[in-house]
């Protein structure tokens, strides 16, 4: 895609959020696919996993920082693309926050159990 933009071809605007966390307030309340495989893959292997400390990290953001950074991109797409500007000016990350995986599998693992057992 952004080599496509640089050649002329297209106009680019790219989002790529990280985890994404938060109820959604849609017609259709799904949760976070994220969370969905990781629950699922912990309620498989019956426990919390990691790979060494568990110190790798990846972002997570909130569903309604995403949906203002799609409003935002959006109305800057509508405005237009100021000439000269580099396709790569367009490509957003949401993120507000790094998280590591022992974190996350940990937290998840306990919410697990405890709607399993009542316990944690």
């Amino acid at each position: 895609i952004l080599e496509a933009a640089v050649a002329g071809y297209v106009e680019n605007y790219i989002i790529c959020p990280g985890a994404i966390s938060g109820a959604a307030r849609g017609p259709i309340n799904n949760g976070s696919a994220f969370f969905k495989y990781v629950s699922q893959a912990l309620i498989a292997m019956q426990r919390i996993v990691y790979v060494g400390e568990g110190s790798n990290q990846f972002t997570i953001v909130h569903i309604d920082d995403v949906i203002d950074l799609f409003l935002r991109v959006f109305e800057r797409a509508r405005k237009g693309t100021p000439p000269g500007e580099s396709p790569y000016a367009r490509y957003f990350i949401a993120s507000s926050q790094a998280v590591d995986w022992k974190t996350v599998v940990t937290i998840v693992g306990n919410e697990l159990v405890f709607r399993v057992y009542g316990k944690q």
